[in-house]
């Protein structure tokens, strides 16, 4: 893999994150305008079918989402492949290959000399802290969102609405919208000390 190969496949991966973080915000806001503000609420008793579709489809498109990101097939770009290649290309982050790309931009010797001050280095601990911080968002997407993204979204396996109720009795929008604040948060980390590092 190439550096570039791995840069672009970390921004396709945060595209997707805030993809996720964008339909969630936009399926809450919807529910929180039509329970705040009455013309809001009768615009939508006016044509619910509407409404409901935007819901569904958000909600449709957030499973989905959320369901790429967390991926476990070894040959998806997921967040478990971008940890995988970020250890098989460890030597992407050193100085050494930071200075090849920082030299590019014609940087005088001092200037170049001078940014590497200070600099942060990562090392294999950081990929050990960042597989614990994922770890309890990968179990919540395990044990409850991949079941309906599975079983309602990706695929029809079920059109019984008492199992539609149970998978769904599991869930928080909360933890949700944590799920993606914490791969958020992660996938930032390493997104920004790719793009600090390249």
């Amino acid at each position: 893999m190439t550096e570039a190969e791995f840069e672009r496949n970390c921004t396709a991966l945060w595209g997707q994150v805030e993809d996720a973080r964008a339909v969630y915000c936009s399926f809450e806001q919807l529910n929180d305008l039509a329970r705040n503000r009455e013309d809001i609420l009768n615009a939508v008793q006016a044509d619910p079918l509407f409404w409901n579709v935007h819901k569904h489809a958000l909600q449709t498109t957030l499973f989905i989402i959320v369901g790429r990101i967390f991926d476990f097939s070894g040959d998806a770009y997921s967040i478990h492949r971008l940890i995988r290649d970020t250890e098989a290309n460890f030597n992407f982050f050193s100085h050494a290959a930071l200075s090849v790309r920082k030299q590019r931009l014609n940087l005088n010797p001092q200037d170049l000399a001078n940014y590497f001050i200070g600099r942060w280095v990562p090392d294999p601990m950081c990929m050990t802290r960042l597989r614990r911080a994922l770890a309890p968002h990968v179990k919540r997407y395990r044990n409850v969102y991949r079941p309906i993204r599975n079983q309602l979204y990706a695929h029809s396996l079920t059109n019984d609405f008492a199992t539609a109720q149970r998978l769904f009795a599991n869930t928080n929008r909360v933890e949700l919208e944590e799920n993606s604040s914490g791969c958020s948060r992660s996938g930032s980390a390493n997104s920004r000390n790719v793009s600090e590092r390249v």
